[in-house]
């Protein structure tokens, strides 16, 4: 059993263009991780589980935050 996409043998090869190896570098993926937690926020202060700006809050904060 493989390890990790790069070890196997179905996705060798599509991970050896780079515009498939960009959407799986850490920055991407830890992009598409803010992204996703700052959707959450705005649809759960849509609907009153969180407070009605923290939403706005958290999305500009992902939006600005620099991850290193």
């Amino acid at each position: 059993m493989a390890g990790s996409a790069l070890d196997s043998r179905l996705f060798q090869n599509l991970l050896e263009r780079k515009e498939i190896r960009d959407v799986f570098a850490d920055s991407s993926y830890t992009q598409y991780m803010m992204d996703i937690e700052a959707a959450l926020a705005r649809a759960q202060s849509a609907v009153g589980i969180i407070p009605s700006e923290a939403g706005q809050i958290i999305t500009e904060a992902f939006r600005t935050a620099t991850i290193e």
